[in-house]
């Protein structure tokens, strides 16, 4: 029995194996590295690594800029932060060295699934590979792969051996 992935099937379990593929959160994995004495988060308040993650809320982004910035007017600062938001992280890294945009999407969930790819083919995840049965998937039409994951023949030889 053929089976297909879903659109968005990182979080969800293997419809071939039943395995579950959510790796679970993000947040809270950063937070256990960091109490377990990770070097990068040592200093990072729990929030230090919400914003990390997630980025600033519309409220944090008003305060920084009604603490950090000056306006000629109340419309010129409701201008400003009626810009689409990209714009806005933009300005505010540029000048204030902030990161207000987060490193991450929702659901700020890590996934199991495994991304293939394969050199001199594609510059990136061409497969989807359950990390269990290690059945795989056609990264664009979320077919599942029958055969072997082909190689490119120039580079099949190093892929092998």
């Amino acid at each position: 029995m053929s089976t297909k992935l879903s659109d968005n099937f990182q979080h969800e379990t293997c419809p071939n194996c039943g395995s579950n593929w959510d790796g679970g959160s993000i947040i809270e994995e950063f937070i256990r590295q960091r109490d377990e004495g990770n070097q990068f988060w040592k200093d990072k308040t729990d929030d230090d690594i919400r914003k990390y993650v997630e980025g600033w809320t519309d409220d944090e982004i008003l305060a920084f800029v009604d603490q950090n910035m000056s306006f000629d007017s109340e419309e010129e600062m409701q201008k400003f932060l009626m810009q689409d938001r990209k714009d806005i992280s933009w300005h505010l890294y540029s000048n204030f060295n902030v990161k207000v945009q987060g490193s991450y999407s929702p659901p700020y969930r890590f996934s199991r699934v495994i991304g293939v790819e394969i050199q001199g083919m594609y510059d990136g995840v061409s497969y989807w590979k359950c990390p269990d049965c290690e059945k795989t998937w056609n990264r664009w039409t979320g077919e599942e792969e029958i055969t072997s994951i082909p190689t490119h023949p120039n580079y099949s030889d190093r892929i092998n051996s």
